[in-house]
């Protein structure tokens, strides 16, 4: 699915990749976008929740939640975001984990055409739904997340040379 902007626009197109995963491994999430960023991948992430929690009550931060959960789906589904990541790190006994807010990150970047990277491996709970979607198991390694951003990158700086 490709997409061509004009870089004369107000918009310029930036591809980026939005990390997903659970607020209890963030301190992970926030490692993987660091080796990222150091390869050159443009990257987003969900702000921490902790100190906002902490200071709200449990009505209050339901709405916070919702408000925080629905912007962050708003930003996967901009163009300029052309893959998530799913950082599943081993949490709560279980190898592999993906949250129910994570799934519902990942279904939302494949009903729009994003690719799905999953961290670790695929999680024989969602294994059906995740093969089938295209999501691509890195194993712990992020080079070819790395090497498919740049070559999306590539691609579309050929396609906006044809508008020159």
């Amino acid at each position: 699915m490709a997409t061509s902007f004009r870089t004369n626009s107000r918009f310029e197109w930036k591809p980026r990749v939005a990390l997903c995963g659970s607020m209890s491994v963030y301190p992970c999430v926030l490692d993987q976008q660091n080796c990222l960023v150091s390869s050159g991948v443009r990257t987003i992430v969900p702000d921490p929740e902790d100190d906002v929690a902490e200071q709200m009550g449990s009505r209050e931060f339901d709405e916070f939640k919702r408000r925080v959960a629905f912007a962050y789906l708003r930003k996967i589904r901009d163009p300029r975001t052309i893959a998530v990541l799913a950082v599943n790190c081993d949490n709560h006994g279980i190898a592999n984990y993906i949250g129910p807010n994570t799934f519902a990150e990942i279904a939302v970047a494949f009903a729009q055409g994003k690719r799905i990277y999953v961290f670790q491996q695929i999680p024989a709970v969602y294994e059906d739904e995740l093969v089938a979607w295209g999501a691509v198991p890195l194993g712990g390694n992020l080079s070819r997340l790395v090497d498919d951003f740049h070559a999306r990158c590539r691609e579309a700086e050929q396609q906006l040379l044809l508008f020159d």
